[in-house]
């Protein structure tokens, strides 16, 4: 009798561990499909936007590398966010 349990138990045991297996590849398997794919395409800055410097920094924060004019808008956001003028900004330097 206790050689019957065991052989049982062994058997359940390795019947669980094929389905779990199975189970796995079938998920894997399927899951290929429903993978996005990856752009490569720098989005356009969004036209509908009411103030020109905002749309343009959102466009300068979409390049990889950003170029003299950004760091321009940069520098006139943070200037506008501190409440400097232009005149300001250029005698402190």
């Amino acid at each position: 009798m206790m050689m019957i349990s065991e052989s049982l138990i062994r058997l359940s045991a390795v019947a669980l561990g094929i389905l779990i297996v199975a189970l796995a590849a079938f998920q894997l398997g399927s899951s290929h499909d429903n993978t996005p794919s990856l752009s490569l395409e720098i989005p356009e800055a969004p036209t509908a936007d009411p103030e020109p410097l905002r749309a343009e920094l959102k466009r300068c924060r979409l390049m990889a590398t950003p170029n003299d004019a950004c760091r321009r808008l940069w520098q006139e956001g943070r200037d506008q966010f501190l409440g400097q003028t232009a005149m300001t900004a250029n005698t402190s330097q």
